[in-house]
């Protein structure tokens, strides 16, 4: 998707909030190059797309994926 493409992050944070919601998965990473707080969520997304669940970076770049995709110490 383009840059400016606001459709990902729309099926996005219906996908966290899917997951979310029917206890899909055990962890979720979001990583976003717009923090959650400036993306304009409505309040039914504030627990799917929390701090603790995002990581911001831009996905489309190599340099990013280590991080983005690494399992976080518990």
């Amino acid at each position: 998707m383009a840059d400016t493409d606001p459709i990902a992050g729309y099926i996005g944070r219906f996908l966290a909030l899917h997951i979310h919601k029917n206890n899909l998965a055990s962890e979720v990473r979001l990583v976003d190059k717009v923090l959650p707080q400036l993306a304009r969520l409505a309040p039914e997304f504030t627990e799917a797309c929390s701090p603790d669940k995002f990581m911001q970076a831009d996905a489309s770049r190599e340099r990013a994926s280590p991080s983005a995709f690494s399992i976080r110490p518990r």
